[in-house]
């Protein structure tokens, strides 16, 4: 991958401006914000959940406005670690906001929830496997998931159980404090 490879990019389209630069620079703003936080555990896995959504976004702008296929894929390799992370950070963020200390503290169950993102991560950057694009007159470089390799569903399968995860532990954090004194505190 070289330097000038990553900058072949253009600015035609602006909807990968609008729907992902403009974002990945408000999430920049709320990690610096969220930056002089004291820094307890739960403060500092959201501001990594923070970051894995920037880089995330990043990848999805830079892909977009890449002029090649070559210069897509690099961003894809180079962001990848950033944006694979948000699936475990959300749930290890979740887990410790629903009070979760005793399982949310144990180095095995953080190895457990880390790994795999990981594994993920040095098999995509390493590009033993590479992620296919298309390219979409309105919308620049696009990630498709249309042609699986059979390695490729393990990830994806991954990816859609640990959001359907969040969203239960979620859900049943709304369920907890559902009745809780506090919950107009946010209604002005």
């Amino acid at each position: 991958m070289e330097a000038a490879t990553l900058f072949n990019l253009s600015f035609t389209h602006w909807q990968a401006i609008l729907l992902s630069l403009i974002p990945a620079l408000i999430t920049l703003a709320a990690i610096i914000y969220f930056r002089h936080f004291p820094s307890y555990k739960i403060n500092t896995v959201y501001r990594l959940y923070l970051f894995s959504i920037f880089a995330w976004q990043l990848n999805d702008s830079f892909s977009r406005m890449s002029i090649n296929i070559q210069t897509a894929r690099s961003w894809d390799r180079l962001l990848c670690f950033g944006w694979i992370l948000q699936f475990p950070s959300c749930i290890h963020f979740v887990l410790l906001l629903i009070g979760e200390q005793k399982l949310s503290n144990k180095s095995w169950f953080i190895f457990i929830l880390y790994f795999p993102a990981f594994l993920f991560a040095v098999l995509l950057c390493s590009g033993l496997y590479a992620q296919s694009f298309l390219n979409l007159s309105f919308w620049g470089w696009t990630k498709t998931f249309s042609n699986f390799k059979s390695f490729e569903i393990v990830p994806a399968l991954w990816v859609c159980s640990t959001i359907i995860f969040s969203i239960l532990l979620f859900g049943y954090f709304a369920f907890q404090h559902r009745n809780s004194p506090a919950k107009n505190i946010f209604l002005f």
